[in-house]
């Protein structure tokens, strides 16, 4: 399985698969408790109950936005508004997999105001980042505007 992305223009989404070798309580842990979400992706309040507040400090303008679903071990989906992906919706949804492990799949439900090739290069190295907190590796060195020039390369995606 490879760790690239996938954008589907014609259903207004990004798509990223991931598997990984840990349970999904495990997953889950490191999506939703504040110091190790902190650690791979952003600081911030992401409240893990329907109706949540979601708002997490990038550098620039923010994510703001609303936790639209959950259920435990499975499934978070967010109202989602940033720079790069502004009135879009996010959702991570998690799947036993193998002996003990877990599929994630990760959707960005974007629109014509989204910047589909920088939310790629984006996630792509946020879930590199995941996947390495979750081993205990160091993140990927991997750098944004390689994956942006690579995406944009593959897709002709804007920016």
């Amino acid at each position: 399985m490879t760790n690239d992305g996938r954008l589907d223009v014609s259903r207004g989404r990004i798509e990223f698969t991931r598997d990984h070798g840990h349970p999904r309580r495990r997953v889950w842990e490191v999506l939703t408790t504040p110091q190790y979400r902190a650690a791979w992706f952003f600081p911030g309040t992401l409240e893990p109950h329907e109706g949540g507040l979601v708002e997490l400090t990038e550098s620039g303008p923010g994510i703001t936005g609303r936790v639209t679903a959950v259920e435990k071990d499975s499934l978070l989906r967010m109202d989602w508004d940033s720079l790069d992906g502004p009135h879009s919706a996010v959702s991570f949804e998690l799947a036993d997999h193998h002996d003990d492990g877990t599929r994630m799949r990760f959707v960005h439900h974007i629109n014509p105001d989204c910047r589909p090739a920088s939310l790629l290069a984006g996630w792509h190295r946020i879930l590199d980042s995941l996947t390495a907190h979750l081993d205990g590796t160091e993140p990927p060195t991997a750098l944004h505007a390689d994956l942006l020039e690579r995406y944009q390369r593959r897709d002709g995606a804007g920016t």
